[in-house]
């Protein structure tokens, strides 16, 4: 994983080397979800990993220890309110991640195929959720208690109880904390295939960016179009599948 940070950028390498320093103390396995939580107080991040001895704990590293990068690189004490990349860069890291691993292992493209897949497939269920919700939202003028938000989506979008009420178990803005973010990674990996200088600048620039009223007209000026890859990049990984 280090020659993978510092292949990528050597400031990530550097500061993977920092942490990794201190695994003993601030790196856990568990079965619980994988979080990485900076203390800005110590300027210092707590690590756990989601174990399951596959490719997945090599990918939840990337993800976890991403986010301890960025986070000493600059810190959002606020978090998701109001900045939609919290989760931009470690899903990105993520993606270049499986390729690195792809081209130095000629045994792993399948399950890192099936991961990848795994992941799209979970992204393209939040979509749909919030979907969903916003065209509630819109038809309805009052605030309603849950058995009839539950019955209203279900007539409006004539899917299960067991599927709304699923829906309704994380909040619009956790999934939206997901999309977003992985549309944009998808746009910001076919750029790094043609050039990687340009993507590491704007990914420099998103880490540091702040305030703006709309983060997709800056996305356009930086030639990032959302969703112009996005069915490319599935239409890929389910024919890597098939194939």
């Amino acid at each position: 994983m280090k020659e993978f940070f510092y292949d990528y950028d050597e400031k990530f390498g550097k500061i993977f080397d920092e942490l990794y320093k201190e695994r003993f103390n601030n790196l856990m396995f568990s079965k619980g979800r994988s979080i990485s939580y900076y203390v800005p107080s110590l300027e210092y991040s707590y690590i756990n990993i989601f174990k399951d001895n596959s490719l997945d704990d090599f990918v939840n590293a990337v993800h976890e220890y991403t986010h301890a990068i960025v986070d000493r690189l600059y810190y959002r004490e606020q978090g998701y309110t109001n900045y939609p990349f919290i989760e931009l860069f470690s899903m990105f890291l993520e993606m270049i991640a499986a390729d690195y691993m792809m081209d130095m292992f000629d045994d792993m493209e399948e399950d890192l195929n099936t991961i990848r897949l795994a992941g799209a497939k979970q992204l393209v269920v939040y979509a749909e959720n919030i979907s969903i919700e916003k065209n509630y939202i819109y038809q309805t003028h009052e605030i309603e208690d849950r058995k009839k938000v539950i019955a209203g989506m279900v007539n409006l979008s004539g899917k299960s109880r067991t599927y709304v009420k699923k829906l309704l178990d994380k909040t619009a803005i956790e999934k939206l904390s997901y999309t977003i973010p992985y549309i944009t990674a998808i746009e910001l990996y076919y750029l790094y295939k043609t050039d990687k200088v340009a993507c590491k600048n704007l990914i420099e620039y998103l880490i540091y960016v702040d305030g703006l009223e709309n983060y997709n007209v800056n996305l356009n000026d930086n030639g990032i179009i959302l969703n112009t890859h996005s069915s490319e990049w599935i239409d890929t990984l389910i024919k890597r599948k098939k194939s």
